[in-house]
């Protein structure tokens, strides 16, 4: 996972490297998204009553949209570069 995601950012970054404008537009928005989740003062499990473990959800949230980025990020490349799963 720590692969793709730091050859997506590297792609991201590269300016003759270009990702289809919908694969951009949808990680910028669960980024964007987890971010807001991370700021905004709502939360599942409350770190006020739990302490440590309220951060759980947190950590959850973020460690499913990483994953999912490199999902789709794998996706594409396989499509990019003619490959079968």
């Amino acid at each position: 996972m720590p692969f793709f995601i730091r050859r997506l950012f590297r792609e991201l970054m590269d300016p003759q490297r270009t990702l289809p404008l919908v694969f951009r537009a949808r990680m910028m928005m669960m980024v964007s998204l987890t971010w807001f989740k991370f700021v905004c003062c709502h939360d599942i499990i409350l770190e006020n009553v739990l302490g440590i473990v309220g951060f759980l959800d947190d950590l959850l949230i973020l460690l499913i949209v990483f994953m999912h980025l490199a999902a789709v990020y794998r996706s594409l490349l396989v499509y990019r570069h003619g490959g079968q799963y």
